[in-house]
């Protein structure tokens, strides 16, 4: 019987098929968590000699390494999350939810966007006011980017800054959802993110198939956080460093900073300021702000979020009564030291230092698109099921180029395509992976790599 020890051949054997099976897995966890980060297009990723990873990470052919997008009216924004700039220019544009048509404001307008995203509100401002100065916030790398892509594209009148707004200035990290951006936030709260994911995407469906898919991306979409370092600035040390003497406008969508926020403010600041308004996620973060508005003299109505109904979330529009008299108070010329967002590489780089085990992988980044070798493009035809279930649920069949949502699709109707593919081929699909290359080719590689 040979003696089982630690230096036998076959102890030998079982150790090194163990260490390559653990990189194998590691491999394939830092290929998915860089395949769900914005802007990304592929994801080589493969085990080294020595034991280290190597990644090629294939980002949008733009200075910005992020997608480009034409909304409906012409205009082409850089976005992160298509799902989410065709919601965010339902909300902003098409819906007004910000109220901008009615509110009473010069047009020399001041506004603060806190919260500001890729700048689909601070763009809303700029068409309705077009001499107003608008300074916008955003700690997210990857949004903060966008941001910045898009104010220069189209020459907006608006000041960038790559900062969050609390209660106490310094550094301290915040939560980032790659294929959430929107619900990113200081104060993220995963178990009611989850849910306002479900409830925004789930009205559409309307089998168990869907539900249990619709479970699925809410859960992804809050599994694929990661903590980035950001820095935090005081309102009121804002305020004082831009010599800023009025706020006609202080849109907050800060993801429940909000009370920290506002709480900081003095009596002198809040007179500078003559509207708000803003989302509350709980009855007590709702009872809390309007209290802190109305004892600042605010008038204030709650709407409901309708495309989030029964998550709780609210909207708050607040007004100062002598507000449109407040036009003549001076502010400063708005102009900082512009502060320019990271690569693309920098922020892939900064991500994966918050996935565990991946501070040693050696990246490479290239403008896309990967070449087809590298893609794995696969042929809809020949895979079951694929040509079907797309022409069901765009009405035209599929090209192997052909852009599902160019076709007429919606994330939402995507949903309900791969819960077909799954109830009747058994296809393991994620709804992220296919939106980030939402062609027929790609349908059907992760159709044949999921099966």
């Amino acid at each position: 019987m040979t003696e089982w020890n630690e230096t036998s051949p076959a102890a030998l054997v079982a150790a090194v098929r163990r260490q390559h099976l653990a990189s194998a897995d590691r491999a394939a966890r830092v290929r998915r968590f860089l395949a769900l980060n914005n802007g990304v297009e592929h994801v080589d990723v493969r085990v080294e000699s020595s034991g280290r990873l190597r990644a090629v990470v294939w980002v949008a052919p733009t200075p910005s390494g992020l997608a480009k997008r034409e909304l409906p009216d012409g205009t082409v924004l850089t976005e992160l999350n298509r799902y989410e700039t065709t919601y965010l220019h339902q909300e902003v544009l098409v819906d007004q939810a910000y109220r901008l048509d009615v509110l009473d404001l010069p047009p020399d307008a001041v506004v603060l966007d806190v919260g500001a995203n890729i700048g689909m509100f601070s763009l809303a401002v700029a068409r309705t006011l077009p001499r107003c100065r608008v300074v916008a916030f955003e700690p997210a790398p990857d949004a903060y980017a966008a941001l910045v892509a898009n104010v220069e594209d189209l020459a907006l009148p608006v000041v960038c800054l790559p900062w969050a707004l609390g209660a106490e200035s310094g550094r301290t990290t915040m939560t980032v959802y790659p294929t959430a951006s929107v619900f990113s936030g200081l104060h993220a709260d995963p178990d009611a993110d989850r849910s306002a994911i479900r409830a925004a995407v789930g009205g559409a469906v309307d089998d168990d198939s869907s539900a249990e898919i619709v479970d699925r991306v809410a859960a992804d979409r809050v599994g694929s956080a990661v903590d980035v370092p950001v820095e935090v600035r005081r309102l009121p040390d804002v305020l004082d460093q831009l010599d800023i003497g009025r706020v006609d406008l202080l849109k907050l969508d800060a993801e429940g900073a909000e009370p920290d926020i506002l709480r900081g403010l003095r009596p002198q600041d809040w007179a500078r300021i003559g509207n708000v308004v803003m989302e509350a996620h709980t009855p007590e973060d709702r009872r809390v702000l309007l209290s802190l508005l109305e004892d600042a003299g605010f008038t204030c109505e709650v709407t409901e979020v309708a495309a989030l109904e029964g998550t709780g979330f609210t909207t708050l529009h607040a007004t100062r009564p002598d507000a449109s008299r407040r036009t003549t108070v001076r502010t400063g010329p708005l102009s900082p030291e512009p502060i320019p967002p990271l690569t693309a590489r920098q922020r892939l780089r900064l991500a994966l230092h918050g996935l565990p085990g991946a501070d040693d992988v050696d990246l490479e980044v290239r403008p896309g698109p990967p070449p087809e070798s590298a893609a794995g493009l696969v042929a809809p035809e020949s895979v079951p099921g694929v040509v079907e279930a797309w022409q069901r649920t765009v009405g035209t069949p599929p090209a192997g180029a052909a852009d599902f949502f160019e076709a007429g699709g919606t994330s939402l109707l995507a949903v309900r395509m791969l819960s077909r593919l799954r109830r009747e081929y058994g296809y393991e699909l994620w709804l992220d992976e296919f939106l980030r290359s939402p062609t027929a080719a790609t349908l059907a590689a992760l159709c044949t790599r999921n099966t």
